[in-house]
Order: C-alpha cells, then sequence, then structure tokens
C-alpha cells in the first residue's frame, strides 16, 4: 500500500534570566513511510527567545524528516550584554547518494555574536530555512542572520529568477539542471557597539549520477540589497567536496552589491577527480562585517548544471572570481579557505514522539 506522511513537528521555548541566560530548542519531523508510493515527510518547525542582562544563548535547530517535501525553519532570538543567537536547518530526502533523485540534502546555518553593555543589552534574531522541492521563501532583508535554501526548487521559483537576471538566464540557457536557490545575508544587531560579523552558510548534496551529462558547476548571483553605510567587509566563499572554488572579500558593501548584480560564475567541470565520488556537495558561505546600526548585506544566488561554454565569468585558480571592474570597487583576493560555519546537518530528537515526530526543548538560567 501507499506509505503514509511523517508527523510535523513544531517547538517554542524561552527562557529569561535576571544576568546569564541559555535556551536550546530543536525540533525533527517525521520520515515519510516507504509503499508503493512513499508518502510525504514531515516538516519541522522551532523557535526559541533568550533574554538576560549578561552572557546569552539561544541555538535553535530544527531538521525536516526524510522524504519527499522535506523542509524546516528554526528562528533563534537573544537579548543580553554578550553571547550569541545561533539558527540551522536542514532537509533531507535519504542518505547522500541512496535516492534516486539529484538533490539529496540541504541545510542552512547562522549565527550573530552580541555586543552590548548590562547597562544596554544587545539584541539579535537568526533565521535558516531548508526545503526541498519547493517554492523559494520570501527574502528577508530585516533579521542579523539569515540562511535560506531550497534544493531542486520549482520551475516558477527558477524562472522568476531567470526573468529578473539576464546573463544569468543566458548562462543557463541550454538544457540546464537547477540544484538549489538561496539567501544570506547579515545585519548589524540593533544595539551593538563596534564591529559585528554575521556568517551564514547553505550547503546542498548533489547526486551526480542523476545527471545525464555532467556539465559545469555555474553560480548565479543576484538580487543584494545594502542597508546603511557602516558595511566594512563581505567575504563570498563557495567550496564543493572541502575544496574551494571562491573565496572573494570586498572592503565595502558597495563592492559586493556589484558583484551580486546579475552575475555569473562558471565554476568549472563536474567530470572531473574533484567529483570522482558522483557526490557534489557544495557549501556557499556569505560573512558579513559591520559597525553601525541599520546597516546590512543580504545576496542571492542559483547553483546549477548548464552546459559548458555558456557566458558567464570563469573563476581563477586561487579560488577568486573577478570582472575588472570588482577590482576598481575594493574586491580583494584571498586564498586561504574561510572557516566552515555551523553543521546544520544535525538536530537531535527526544522527547514526546506523535507520529513519528520528534521535538526536544531545553532551557538553562545562569
Amino acid at each position: 500500500g501507499s506509505g503514509g506522511s511523517g508527523g510535523t513537528a513544531q517547538v517554542t521555548g524561552s527562557v529569561t534570566g535576571a544576568c546569564a541566560a541559555s535556551l536550546i530548542a530543536t525540533a525533527a519531523g517525521g520520515n515519510a513511510g516507504a509503499g508503493s508510493s512513499a508518502g510525504s515527510a514531515g516538516a519541522a518547525t522551532a523557535s526559541g527567545i533568550a533574554t538576560g542582562t549578561t552572557a546569552v544563548t539561544a541555538t535553535v535547530s530544527a531538521a525536516g524528516g526524510f522524504g519527499a517535501g522535506s523542509s524546516a525553519k528554526a528562528t533563534a532570538a537573544a537579548t543580553g550584554a554578550s553571547g550569541l543567537a545561533s539558527a540551522a536547518s536542514s532537509a533531507q530526502v535519504a542518505s547522500s547518494g541512496t535516492t534516486g533523485v539529484l538533490v539529496d540534502s540541504v541545510s542552512s546555518s547562522t549565527s550573530t555574536a552580541l555586543a552590548g553593555t548590562t547597562l544596554q543589552p544587545d539584541n539579535a534574531r537568526d533565521m535558516a530555512i531548508s526545503s526541498i522541492g519547493a517554492a523559494t521563501p520570501a527574502t528577508d532583508i530585516g533579521d542579523q542572520g539569515v540562511a535560506f535554501v531550497t534544493g531542486a526548487p520549482v520551475a516558477a521559483s527558477v524562472a522568476a529568477v531567470l526573468a529578473a537576471n539576464t546573463s544569468i538566464a543566458n548562462a543557463f540557457a541550454a538544457n540546464p539542471s537547477y540544484f538549489a536557490i538561496g539567501e544570506l545575508g547579515g545585519c548589524y544587531t540593533k544595539a551593538g557597539t563596534g564591529s559585528e560579523t554575521t556568517t551564514s552558510t547553505d550547503q546542498i548534496s548533489v547526486d551526480l549520477s542523476q545527471l545525464a551529462n555532467q556539465q559545469d558547476l555555474l553560480i548565479g548571483l543576484y538580487g543584494a540589497r545594502l542597508a546603511g553605510t557602516g558595511v566594512t567587509g563581505v567575504t563570498l566563499t563557495v567550496s564543493a567536496n572541502g575544496s574551494t572554488l571562491i573565496n572573494d572579500n570586498f572592503s565595502s558593501g558597495a563592492a559586493a552589491l556589484q558583484f551580486f548584480n546579475d552575475n555569473a560564475i562558471d565554476l568549472g567541470s563536474l567530470a572531473t577527480p574533484l567529483y570522482a565520488s558522483g557526490i557534489a556537495n557544495l557549501s556557499v558561505s556569505l560573512s558579513v562585517t559591520s559597525t553601525s546600526a541599520g546597516s546590512a548585506f543580504y545576496g542571492n544566488f542559483l547553483i546549477g548544471d548548464p552546459p559548458s561554454g555558456a557566458a558567464a565569468t570563469t573563476a581563477t585558480t586561487d579560488g577568486s572570481a573577478f570582472a575588472d571592474w570588482a577590482h576598481l570597487l575594493g574586491a580583494t583576493r584571498q586564498a586561504s579557505d574561510f572557516a566552515p560555519a555551523l553543521d546544520a546537518g544535525i538536530a537531535s530528537a527526544s522527547g514526546a514522539l506523535s507520529l513519528d515526530a520528534a521535538a526536544q526543548s531545553h532551557a538553562a538560567l545562569g
């Protein structure tokens, strides 16, 4: 018979401390049932708020169940003199390389450090959303940390990107496969002091054996939004199977804004020894440094497999992908690898069970 659908999981947690406060909230959706026709995976939603006056941490994660339609959303908010807001989400069809589908899994993570005082606590809100085979979520231009990723996005979402970005559309012109659409970004905290950096990362696992022809890996950068005058640095890092393909630094928000303006970058052939395993584990990371309230930078990407020879900038062997104008706008190269962000592919699940859905919320006061 037909397989049943996995149960949904939803967790909401909050904690308030006179001084320090710490919160951990996790949710895990149920797996799709097997059968002559598989059911759908259960969605997971987790949110948490931690409030205090000294060191405060809010760590929130959500993992969609295994199966079609897997999705997860995590939202973390923290208020305190110091500490961290961190959100992570993941969605997975099944184990990597065993599913018979192009995109096995996706994950997203983002974290923002608080930089306030005991008299004037800082606050931040981070959001991570992961899904497979769905429409892309609305863009987020208000949260301090943003990491959204949609694996194998629906045709309407891809069409909207291509219609608004001619260069990217031309680069993906003939018989492409689309792996994912994502948004990454960072915004200065609401009551911060000094320089702050927010790092957001999207990860995509692709089963290359599902491609009729392994052609080129291409990323299209578009839809950037810049706010305020205090963005002093943006770093974009793209890697595949642990090898850095792009590692570009920009000394101003304006330079990064131009780089994310309908920019298609060819990252090389997928038929190389780097992908000999038949799996492409892709990572796209954005780090935003800013110095004043109201300052933010957010950017979007479309990544996939068009034929080689399409109209696109080519990434150089040192991991940078520059047009000459990018250097004039203040972009700089950096050959070293970027530090990996939080692993969003792990979310614990224990406690009350319902329809194969699990959720856990834990709070500790200090």
